[in-house]
């Protein structure tokens, strides 16, 4: 599926630097809403984020519930503007569209050095999953997890580029919610136990945890100042470049506030902070963070386990392979192209392909 939505970007693709790198601007509502959201939603759904929960209480979800109202500000302010700055300037990445309102080459020399650095290091942590998820869950060597993962992101990439990266995490959202979500309820319903006796149950044993947590109040009042400074994720503003105009922002915004925050944030939350902590207990540290698959493998088959893993390399490719795309795109069109100020179409297309390559090397040896 993956190398037919590659295969299929490449056909319909028009090989020119703005088709290949942000659709053309020409993805319309659904499109856009996946890409913008299964970038946020990466395997820390399925584990950093419900594994806190579960050890530390429901105060944690301050930090991902002000990171969401924190996407939805930057998107409808700092999208609308690039959007604009597109229309005038012709613009790539937001790092183009600040260089160009400054009129200076050294801010886009200095924010792409920046971005590119810190944005590697994640591609890699995204890769060292799947290949940690594929040997510990499914058997397959470390190594030969890594190289598929990477494998798939550099051939949907190679061949049709952000357009389809962006469809592609729309078939990569759609399994990772039914795998998520579909869990929850298949482990409720199989535990014949409601998720209020859970929480009632819990609470009474450990009040403090259910409450507050094991957070001083500062704490978590920086979890939620924290949570709402990662709307200047680069990947998710460069996202917005690839929406045909504000009408379709407009809905990416209303879409992310009302499914986003109803659907997976309270998933996650039910998963981490009730359902997992009440029919897994007693797991600790890093057990944590597989607390939710730990939890299904119990109570459902194990076909059903394997379309979960699907579900989180789903989750984990979708993320990765647009911040790869992402820091490719900032190298050619703005770290190179701060230097050669003159670049033909077919030259940034083809440094672009020749950086994947590179970045996901570095971003695996630095994982």
């Amino acid at each position: 599926a993956i190398i037919g939505i590659g295969v299929w970007g490449y056909k319909i693709g028009k090989k020119t630097a703005v088709d290949y790198m942000i659709a053309g601007g020409m993805l319309g509502f659904v499109a856009s809403y996946f890409w913008v959201a299964f970038v946020i939603y990466s395997a820390w759904t399925f584990f950093g984020f419900a594994g806190y929960l579960y050890l530390r209480g429901p105060a944690y979800h301050l930090f991902p519930l002000m990171a969401h109202l924190g996407f939805a500000i930057a998107i409808w302010t700092i999208g609308r503007k690039l959007l604009k700055s597109r229309a005038k300037y012709g613009v790539i990445t937001p790092i183009e569209a600040l260089a160009k309102r400054y009129g200076s080459n050294f801010v886009r020399l200095m924010l792409s050095v920046v971005l590119i650095t810190f944005i590697v290091p994640y591609i890699g942590l995204q890769i060292t999953s799947i290949g940690a998820t594929l040997q510990t869950f499914v058997g397959v060597p470390y190594l030969a997890g890594v190289l598929y993962m990477a494998a798939l992101m550099l051939i949907l990439i190679y061949l049709g580029g952000m357009r389809s990266v962006a469809w592609a995490n729309v078939m990569w959202g759609i399994i990772m919610t039914v795998a998520f979500l579909g869990s929850l309820v298949w482990v409720v319903s199989a535990s014949g136990t409601s998720i209020p006796e859970m929480a009632i149950s819990l609470y009474e044993k450990d009040p403090v945890k259910m409450g507050l947590g094991y957070y001083t109040i500062p704490f978590a009042i920086g979890l939620a100042i924290a949570g709402i400074t990662v709307f200047c994720w680069p990947h998710v503003l460069q996202a917005t470049l690839g929406m045909r105009d504000e009408k379709v922002l407009k809905k990416v915004v209303l879409a992310w506030l009302v499914i986003g925050g109803f659907v997976v944030y309270l998933g996650a939350y039910l998963w981490g902070n009730i359902v997992a902590a009440y029919l897994s207990p007693g797991l600790t540290g890093k057990a944590a963070d597989v607390a939710v698959l730990v939890t299904i493998k119990k109570f459902t088959p194990d076909a059903w386990v394997m379309f979960v893993i699907l579900g989180i390399l789903a989750a984990a490719i979708s993320t990765s392979a647009t911040q790869l795309m992402t820091a490719a795109i900032f190298t050619s069109n703005d770290l190179i192209g701060a230097v050669r100020k003159t670049m033909k179409d077919e030259a940034k297309i083809l440094w672009t392909r020749v950086i994947c390559i590179l970045v996901v090397i570095l971003s695996t040896i630095f994982a």
